[in-house]
């Protein structure tokens, strides 16, 4: 069975995507290898103050929130590629897509929360910058 993951797909109904809808595969022609990473879980917790004894705390979703900062070096044609994937493939950072996690060595479907930022670092090499997340 395909799945066709495209922004007429009917996983896209109402401008909604499921949160199980299939990852799109990182392009080839882009590198597998980010020259920089680090990351963050988000707070998973609620403090609440009350008038007397100590704060009340609740979870505040299920799933853990990992946001990461992303740094890679490309050429124009790789800028391109990834400005074309970002903007066209993941409709603009709402679908996810496959990328093998540096440190734990799997592929995890991770979500673009901004645009890439690009800087020129030579005639043809260009810095990137992105941040994306990932629900565990």
């Amino acid at each position: 069975m395909s799945i066709d993951v495209n922004l007429r797909s009917p996983l896209v109904a109402d401008g909604v995507v499921p949160f199980d809808a299939v990852p799109i595969a990182w392009p080839a022609e882009l590198p597998d290898c980010p020259d920089s990473w680090s990351e963050q879980a988000e707070p998973v917790t609620v403090r609440t103050q009350v008038e007397e004894g100590t704060p009340k705390v609740r979870r505040r979703f299920t799933k853990r929130l990992v946001r990461a900062q992303v740094g890679m070096t490309m050429d124009i044609a790789q800028r391109n590629a990834l400005d074309s994937f970002f903007h066209v493939s993941l409709d603009g950072g709402v679908l996810r897509f496959d990328f093998r996690h540096p440190w734990l060595d799997q592929v995890v479907p991770w979500r673009m929360v901004e645009a890439p930022a690009f800087s020129n670092i030579g005639p043809l090499g260009v810095a990137v910058s992105m941040v994306w997340e990932l629900a565990n």
